[in-house]
C-alpha cells in the first residue's frame, strides 16, 4: 500500500499541508498569506490504493492543492487562498495525481499512533484540525467549519507511524555525543541524561534540540561532576509525537 509522509498540520490556519517541497515552498497559509507554520506530528497517507479493510470505513478522493499545498476533498473544489490559484479554488493540476485515502474509523489503534479530530471544512473543503477551541482560519474568513457536533460528519483519524532510535558515542572524558534518527521533522526533542557515578550517586541534566527536515538530530551532553563516571541513562522524547527513545552507554 503506497504511502506519502511529510504531512503537517499548520499551527496558524490548523489546516494539513504538504511540507515535502522544502524551505522554499510550505504552500499558502489563509492567516497572513505566508507560507504553513509546521507543528504537530508527521502523518502519513496512504494513495491510490485503497486499504485492505472494509471500503465503510475510507474515504478516497482527497488530493494535494498545487497552489496552497493543504489537503482537500476534490469534488468540491473549495476556497484557496493562493494568489496564482486561477479561479480562487484548490487545484491538484492535471494528469496524473495522488488519490488519498482518509480512514475515519479507530482501526490503527493496535497498529499506528494516530491522531483524530480531523475534519473536512465544509468551506474552504481543507483538511483541518478540529480539536481546538481555536477553528484556525478558512480562506473565505473565520474559522474553519466541519460541523463536528454532527455524529454523521466523518471524524479522520491520521497514522503516524514512529520509531525513534539514539545512539550514544563518547567523544571526550565527561562528554557524550546523541545521535537522534526517525523523529519528527523539525519539531523539538527533549533530552534527558542521567549520570552514575561508581559510588552510587547520580547527576541529572536536560535540554532541548531541533531536528532537521530528515528527523534527526546530535547533540553534545557534558557535566562537571564525576570524573569517574559508570553508566549514562539518556532519554529523548519527540514532542511532535509524544514518543520516547532511550539509550545507556558506559565508558
Amino acid at each position: 500500500m503506497p504511502t506519502q509522509n511529510r504531512w503537517r498540520n499548520c499551527w496558524k490556519c490548523q489546516s494539513l499541508y504538504y511540507n515535502g517541497h522544502g524551505e522554499g515552498n510550505r504552500g499558502v497559509c489563509p492567516r497572513d498569506g505566508e507560507g504553513h507554520g509546521v507543528a504537530g506530528p508527521d502523518f502519513t497517507l496512504t494513495y491510490n490504493q485503497a486499504p485492505s479493510f472494509l471500503p465503510s470505513t475510507y474515504q478516497n478522493e482527497w488530493k494535494n492543492c498545487r497552489h496552497c499545498q493543504v489537503l482537500f476533498y476534490a469534488p468540491n473544489l473549495g476556497t484557496c487562498p493562493s494568489p496564482y490559484s486561477e479561479f480562487g479554488t484548490h487545484s491538484s493540476g492535471s494528469g496524473f495525481t495522488y488519490d488519498f485515502h482518509l480512514v475515519h474509523a479507530d482501526i490503527w489503534v493496535d497498529t499506528f499512533k494516530n491522531q483524530p479530530n480531523w475534519r473536512n471544512c465544509w468551506n474552504c473543503q481543507a483538511l483541518y484540525f478540529d480539536g481546538f477551541d481555536d477553528k484556525g482560519r478558512c480562506p473565505i474568513g473565520g474559522g474553519h467549519d466541519g460541523h463536528g457536533i454532527d455524529p454523521a460528519v466523518y471524524n479522520f483519524r491520521l497514522p503516524y507511524p514512529m520509531s525513534p532510535s539514539i545512539q550514544l558515542l563518547q567523544t571526550g572524558v565527561r562528554v557524550v555525543r546523541v545521535l537522534g534518527v526517525g523523529f519528527t521533522p523539525e519539531a523539538k526533542v527533549k533530552v534527558d541524561r542521567a549520570v552514575h557515578n561508581l559510588g552510587g550517586d547520580y547527576n541529572y541534566g536536560n535540554g532541548e534540540v531541533d531536528t532537521d527536515r530528515d528527523g534527526e538530530f546530535s547533540t553534545d551532553l557534558s557535566w562537571s561532576r564525576f570524573a569517574a563516571w559508570d553508566r549514562i541513562d539518556v532519554g529523548a522524547r519527540d514532542t511532535g509525537s509524544d514518543t520516547v527513545a532511550s539509550s545507556y552507554l558506559n565508558p
